[in-house]
C-alpha cells in the first residue's frame, strides 16, 4: 500500500486560554467528523470532507498541543474507525468502495510501505475500548434486542501487523458495561435482583464473578471495576450525581458528588486520563457538556446551557466557542491528566459545517 498523502485543507486559528488550547479548523468544504483517538499526545480525528478531487475518501487530522495541524487523505476506503495497537500505533478500519458489497479492512494509519491490502471482513459495529496483551479490543451491545448477546472483537496485532481478528459472543446476561485495565476485562450487568460483576478472558470465558446488592437497579456508567480494590460506578438521579463505591467484599457505599443538574439524556463511557481520574460527557434537553472525577471528588463540570460555549458550574468560569448548535463528538486522553474535546456543529445545524474545534485541556 502507498502511504497517506499529506494535504493542506484547513485555515487554522489557535487561542491559548486559561481553559486550555483552542484550535479552530475551517475548510472550504463541508465536513463530518467520524471518529477520534488520542495519539502521541495529540488529538487524531477522522473526518469525511465533501471534495470532488477525492471521491469516496476520508481525511485524518492530527492536532498537537501547540496547535500544529497535519492532515492526510485516505484514498483506500470510507467509514473510518480509529484505534490504537497495544504498543500505541495508530490503526484504522475502513470500507473500500464497492457497489456490490460492504467489507472492512484494517491497516496501519501510517508507514504502509510494507503492507499488503488485507482480505476484508464484515464491519464490526462496536467501539474501541482499549488494549490488553497483543489485542486491541472493541465491544458491541445491542440495546434494542434483549435476545442479542453482547459481542467482543479482539484484533491481534504483532510486530506492527494485524495477525487475526477474534469475534466472541459474551454469555448472558447481556447489556453489559465493560471496563479494561491492567490486562483485565471486567463486565457489569443487571441479573435478577443483583449486579453481576464478571472478569473474562479475551475469548469470553468467565474467570471470576460475584453478585453485588446495589443501592438502585440501574447504573449510569462504570468508572472502575476490580475484585481486589474499590470499584466506582456513576449514578445520576433526582437532578444529582453520585458514586457507588463497591468494596472488594461487595459492600456498597454511596458518595454524593453534585446536585441541581438537569436530567441527562445520555452519558458516554468514562475516559480514563490518569490513575483514578475520569472524564464523562453527557447531553440533555438544554445542552451538552462533560465533567471530571478524581477519586471521590468532582473536579470540574462544564455545561453549554445558557452560554455560547461552556461554563464550569463549580467555579463559574466560562469560555466562548464560535460555533452554532455544536455537539461534542468525542473526548480522548492525550497524555496523563490531559484530554482533548472534539466539537463541531450538529447534524441539524444550518451553518458552520465547515468547522471543527479542538479544546486541549491539561489538569496539571
Amino acid at each position: 500500500m502507498e502511504n497517506l498523502k499529506e494535504i493542506n485543507q484547513f485555515d487554522i486559528q489557535v487561542q491559548n486560554t486559561s481553559f486550555g488550547l483552542i484550535t479552530t479548523l475551517k475548510s472550504q468544504q463541508k465536513q463530518s467528523v467520524k471518529d477520534a483517538v488520542g495519539f502521541e499526545e495529540k488529538v487524531l480525528f477522522a473526518s469525511d470532507v465533501e471534495d470532488s478531487k477525492y471521491p469516496f475518501s476520508s481525511t485524518f487530522v492530527l492536532v498537537g498541543e501547540d496547535g500544529q495541524v497535519s492532515s492526510y487523505v485516505e484514498e483506500n476506503g470510507i467509514m473510518p474507525t480509529l484505534f490504537l495497537s497495544p504498543i500505541g500505533e495508530a490503526y484504522v478500519s475502513i470500507v473500500p468502495y464497492d457497489p456490490d458489497k460492504e467489507m472492512e479492512i484494517t491497516v496501519p494509519l501510517f508507514n504502509r510501505e510494507q503492507v499488503e491490502i488485507p482480505k476484508g471482513n464484515r464491519p464490526f459495529l462496536g467501539d474501541f475500548i482499549g488494549c490488553i496483551a497483543d489485542y486491541s479490543l472493541f465491544f458491541d451491545v445491542n440495546l434494542w434486542d434483549a435476545r442479542k448477546q453482547d459481542k467482543l472483537l479482539a484484533i491481534e496485532v504483532k510486530r506492527a501487523k494485524v495477525k487475526k481478528k477474534h469475534n466472541t459472543k459474551i454469555h448472558f446476561p447481556n447489556k453489559n458495561a465493560i471496563y479494561v485495565d491492567k490486562d483485565e476485562i471486567h463486565l457489569l450487568a443487571w441479573e435478577g435482583e443483583f449486579w453481576l460483576h464478571r472478569l473474562i478472558s479475551v475469548g469470553g470465558s468467565v474467570l471470576k464473578e460475584r453478585k453485588i446488592n446495589p443501592t438502585h437497579t440501574y447504573f449510569s456508567k462504570i468508572l472502575k471495576l476490580s475484585f481486589e480494590e474499590d470499584s466506582y460506578v456513576l449514578q445520576e438521579r433526582d437532578n444529582s450525581i453520585y458514586l457507588d463505591v463497591i468494596s472488594p467484599e461487595g459492600i456498597v457505599e454511596e458518595q454524593f458528588l453534585f446536585d441541581n443538574i438537569d436530567p441527562f439524556y445520555n452519558t458516554w463511557p468514562a475516559v480514563k486520563i490518569d490513575k483514578g481520574t475520569f472524564v464523562i460527557r453527557f447531553n440533555g434537553e438544554f445542552g451538552n457538556g462533560w465533567f471530571t472525577i478524581a477519586g471521590r471528588e468532582l473536579l470540574e463540570f462544564f455545561y453549554s446551557k445558557g452560554v455560547q460555549g461552556y461554563k464550569n458550574l463549580i467555579t463559574g468560569e466560562q469560555f466562548t466557542i464560535d460555533l452554532p448548535d455544536f455537539v461534542i463528538h468525542k473526548i480522548v486522553k492525550t497524555k496523563d491528566s490531559a484530554y482533548g474535546v472534539l466539537l463541531s456543529p450538529s447534524s441539524n445545524a444550518s451553518s458552520g459545517k465547515d468547522t471543527v474545534v479542538v479544546l486541549q485541556r491539561n489538569l496539571r
